[in-house]
């Protein structure tokens, strides 16, 4: 084997092609609502088991959004099974709308396939579903929105009473849950009217 061709679906742009001995890889679009067709050229024939790793990107609409999630597909295969797995990075809420050719399994089923050293595979941090399927003609609906932030407030008031004026000292610290980088932030006024603000990310 000396070349690899993929369908790729159109509005998925193709940004990266990772492997060994590869010596070129073109996109060749096609008519139509069908696939476009990823063409891999390898420097020297490959006759075990090979890895390769695709990387792309495709932009979402205005949240909330449906998405279908984008299959790659190998071409003039034999079987083409294997596992997906879905998840985020940020404060996005992601619900399964529909899975139709999948089963969802458990994280420790999912193989841990590493192209190399030098590109890992990243596994989302946030929340993640795994799946197992037995053919790539597998549909996965996706209901995507922005998770709004809560937050709890705890405040802390000193006032000073003098007998020329009133100081007053006033702390707020905000606990910021279900964001993308919670954090604390605190807030104190003094008796000269001027603010100081102090940040601290958690």
């Amino acid at each position: 084997m000396d070349e690899i061709s993929l369908h790729t679906p159109k509005g998925l742009s193709i940004t990266q092609v990772l492997g060994n001995d590869i010596r070129d890889w073109r996109i060749e679009t096609t008519e139509g609502d069908g696939p476009d067709l990823l063409h891999v050229g390898l420097s020297r024939p490959q006759t075990g088991r090979y890895g390769l790793q695709v990387v792309g990107e495709s932009t979402l609409a205005t949240f909330p959004v449906e998405l279908r999630l984008p299959v790659i597909e190998t071409v003039g295969g034999i079987r083409a099974g294997g596992h997906l797995a879905v998840g985020t990075d940020s404060a996005i809420a992601l619900v399964i709308k529909e899975a139709g050719g999948l089963s969802q399994v458990d994280a420790q089923a999912m193989p841990n396939y590493i192209l190399d050293n030098d590109h890992p595979r990243r596994v989302p941090t946030g929340k993640v579903f795994y799946y197992a399927f037995a053919s790539t003609a597998y549909g996965l609906v996706l209901n995507l929105d922005n998770v709004e932030p809560t937050m709890d407030a705890a405040v802390r008031v000193l006032t000073r009473v003098g007998q020329d004026d009133i100081r007053i000292d006033a702390q707020v610290e905000l606990d910021v849950r279900d964001a993308a980088t919670p954090g604390r932030s605190n807030a104190a006024r003094g008796d000269d009217g001027g603010e100081r603000h102090r940040g601290a990310g958690g």
